[in-house]
Order: structure tokens, then C-alpha cells, then sequence
């Protein structure tokens, strides 16, 4: 026994000079590192200060490696091949000139972005996740959706799928599915309340009996597209809308709704006329679109205190028939339809989570009514109809009052919205809920 344990103390002291991580060959490492070092000295060209670095590298002497790439650096400021190995090694530049510790260069970075700069905070963490600075990657994705809760990179990067107009977590969203299947299967099945109630509740549901038959009644509406619905309300004999509902309509799920006013004029506008074209682009974003037909067709005929009465009779019979989300209603309207968003927005501020004002002006709009609600405005810069210096007087003011809003002029000689445009619209209403204290 003790012959075998001397032979293998043999064995293991005779191996280590050939284990390049033992002290021998580190030390070998090392003073080849500084022949090969010396050899340079005089040499004003960064390459071979590079190569040397990546050597070193390579070899695990990382002290040696940010030497000779710190050299190459002071050769030439900005090198790439010197930023990458200093990189490796955890430093960088923010300046192109100095060289920093990369938690350092993050740091600055992110102080020196604005606030509001969701998508600067998403590029800087994928930066920092180049650095290997997991961390404070991380952070700043979450600071990105502090700053824009549906910005779409980072939602998708931290795994969130786009699901009935919510972010949801891939189980999230399985959840939901089931969810949806057990409900519809229970509604196709045609069952009275009591029944659906009680095939329900297994799979989990919180729902009551009373919520089940609301569920049902909400059901029981006409979906796809529904012009001219004359409303029931005797105090507005003859007023009528038209709407869609979305495909991805479920009834026991709220939905948010778009109110759009159409344009016109003395004898023209209707409601029916427009609605195709912009539930075309709402109703796949999974909202329901209204748009009601103005009372008296007349130069902004949408601008008085009477079509406040009317939009309101209108969505209480619309969310009787069906499932509305009411903490997401927003109201937008082009021309004429716009002058009626500033003026009827302004009035009803407890129920639209937010505007969108086309093509138009602004005129008596009670503006301290908007210091909550976010407006939209859009306005082509040589609109031949509307002049553009009409939008922007309003936007001024919405500025000095600081009142949230985002103005997009659109370098087109057009009165028309172009489709594009009008999608980042619908865009910017997924971001914006009513608060709780808002509601009536």
C-alpha cells in the first residue's frame, strides 16, 4: 500500500510541469508574455498590441491582456479590435476616448438617457447584456416598462405574448385559453344559466349565477358588422349608429371600444360611411367600433352640449348589449369628427381614456377638463382643407398646461389620415386605461 501511494505522488509531481494551470507553466506563460512584450517596444502600430492581447487572452493572463490592449488603446483611440478585447475583460467607452468599467459605462449611459425613453433603455440592456452585465439588464427592462408598459420589444423579450389587447406571460396566456374554451364550449352548448353555471365552476371559474346570465344576455348579441341601429332612447328620435365587433370579441371578457365621429358637413357625413374603413383596422386590434350618425348634419354639428346627452344614451345601450371594458372607451374623429373629440372629450373626461383629434381645430374646448386625459392630435403639415397652424395653436396650449398629450404632423399635402398613420393612433390607445378615480 505505501509503494502504490509513492508511485502515485511520482506520477502526479512528474505531470505537473506539462499542466499549463499549475505555477510552472503560469509562469512560463508569463515570461513569454514579456519577450514577446519587449519586442514591441518602439511599435506605434495597435495590431500587434492586439494580437499580443488576444494571446494573453487566450492564455488566461488577463492582467498581461489588459496591459498591452490599454497600449494599443492609447495608439488609437476607438480601435474596435482593442474595445473588444477590453470588453472581455469588462471595460469600455462611452466617449470613444476613455476607458471605464463597463457597469460604469451602463451607468452613465442610463443617466444620460430622458425619462421618457423606453426603447433607449431597451437598446442599452441589450448592450448591457453583451457586456454580461445580467443585472442591470435586466433593471433597465423593467424601468422600460415603468416608462411604457406596452412597448413591444421589451414585452417580447421578457416573454410576454400579446393576447385580447393585454401582455400576458406564456402561462398567462395558457390560462386564458383554457378559460376561453371552457366558456365557450358552455355557451355554444345553449344550457340555461343554472346549467352553465354549474359546468363552469369545476374548471375553476369565480363567476356567479348572476354574472353567468349576464354573460349569456351579452352572448346573445349580433356580432360582425350592424349599421344603422336606430337608438332606443325617445329622447333622441332618430339618432342611430352603426358598430363592429371584433373577431376576437368573447363575451365573458371586456372589450374596449372606439368611438369615431365622422366628418361632414351641411347635408352630408353619416356614420355608416366610415365605419367600415376604420373598423378595418380596429376591430383585428380586438376593439369595438361605433360610430354614431351626428344629429343635425351641419357644420360641426358634432360641437354641442346635446350629443354629449346623445354619446352617452349611445354606449349606455351598447354596453347593455354587450361586454365593454369601461375603463378603455376612447373617443376619435376626423374634420368635423375631430372639432366634435376636442369638444365632447372636453365634457366627458370621466368616461373616454383618452382622445384622438384628426384634421381640425380646436374650438371652444375646455381644456382644464383634459389635464388627465391624453390626446392624439393628428394633422397633415399641408392639409388644404384645415390649415395646420390651427392644430398646432391648440398643442401649444395643451404644452403650457402641460397636459399629456403627443402631436404628430404628418409631411403630406393631404386632409385625409393615411391608414398608416391612423394605425399608430390605435396604437397609442392600447397604452392608455381609464384610472379607477376617474370613473363615474
Amino acid at each position: 500500500m505505501h509503494l502504490a501511494i509513492a508511485f502515485s505522488l511520482v506520477l502526479v509531481s512528474a505531470a505537473q510541469p506539462n499542466n499549463p494551470d499549475n505555477d510552472a507553466g503560469r509562469s512560463q506563460r508569463k515570461k513569454e508574455f514579456r519577450q514577446r512584450k519587449d519586442a514591441l517596444k518602439g511599435t506605434t502600430d495597435p495590431n500587434p498590441y492586439c494580437e499580443l492581447g488576444d494571446w494573453a487572452l487566450a492564455n488566461n493572463l488577463l492582467d498581461e491582456a489588459k496591459q498591452v490592449f490599454e497600449t494599443a488603446w492609447g495608439l488609437k483611440p476607438g480601435l474596435d479590435r482593442a474595445r473588444q478585447g477590453m470588453n472581455r475583460l469588462g471595460y469600455d467607452s462611452d466617449d470613444g476616448k476613455t476607458l471605464r468599467p463597463s457597469r460604469e459605462v451602463v451607468q452613465r449611459k442610463r443617466a444620460a438617457l430622458a425619462a421618457n425613453d423606453a426603447d433607449g433603455r431597451y437598446q442599452l440592456s441589450l448592450y448591457a447584456t453583451n457586456l454580461g452585465l445580467k443585472p442591470e439588464a435586466q433593471a433597465l427592462l423593467e424601468e422600460a416598462l415603468k416608462v411604457d408598459p406596452d412597448h413591444k420589444p421589451t414585452r417580447q423579450i421578457l416573454g410576454f405574448v400579446r393576447y385580447y389587447g393585454q401582455w400576458l406571460t406564456l402561462l398567462e396566456m395558457d390560462t386564458r385559453k383554457r378559460e376561453d374554451l371552457a366558456w365557450k364550449n358552455a355557451v355554444d352548448a345553449g344550457r340555461p344559466p343554472e346549467e352553465t353555471w354549474a359546468v363552469l365552476k369545476p374548471g375553476g371559474w369565480a363567476a356567479s349565477l348572476e354574472e353567468v346570465r349576464q354573460v349569456l344576455a351579452w352572448a346573445a348579441g349580433p356580432t360582425g358588422v350592424v349599421q344603422d341601429r336606430k337608438l332606443a332612447d325617445p329622447a333622441f328620435a332618430g339618432g342611430e349608429y352603426s358598430y363592429g365587433t371584433p373577431s376576437l370579441y368573447r363575451p365573458w371578457r371586456k372589450t374596449p371600444v372606439i368611438v369615431f365621429l365622422h366628418d361632414g358637413a351641411a347635408d352630408t357625413g353619416d356614420g355608416d360611411d366610415c365605419l367600415g374603413a376604420v373598423h378595418s383596422l380596429a376591430g383585428p386590434r380586438g376593439y369595438f367600433t361605433i360610430c354614431p350618425t351626428v344629429l343635425e348634419k351641419k357644420q360641426l354639428g358634432w360641437s354641442d352640449e346635446r350629443h354629449v346627452a346623445y354619446l352617452k344614451a349611445i354606449l349606455k345601450e351598447f354596453s347593455a348589449a354587450y361586454n365593454v371594458d369601461e375603463r378603455r372607451v376612447y373617443l376619435a374623429g376626423h374634420a368635423m369628427g375631430g372639432y366634435g373629440t376636442w369638444y365632447l372629450g372636453s365634457r366627458m373626461p370621466k368616461t373616454f381614456a383618452a382622445l384622438s383629434a384628426w384634421s381640425c381645430a380646436a374650438l371652444d374646448v375646455k381644456l382644464e377638463e383634459l389635464a388627465n386625459t391624453p390626446v392624439y392630435v393628428l394633422h397633415s403639415a399641408k392639409d388644404p382643407t384645415v390649415d395646420v397652424a390651427r392644430a398646432r395653436e391648440v398643442v401649444a396650449k395643451l404644452v403650457e398646461k402641460r397636459s399629456p398629450h403627443v402631436y404628430v404632423e404628418l409631411d403630406v399635402e393631404t386632409h385625409a389620415i393615411p391608414d398608416a398613420a391612423q394605425v399608430k393612433a390605435l396604437e397609442w390607445f392600447d397604452r392608455h386605461a381609464l384610472p379607477a378615480a376617474r370613473k363615474k
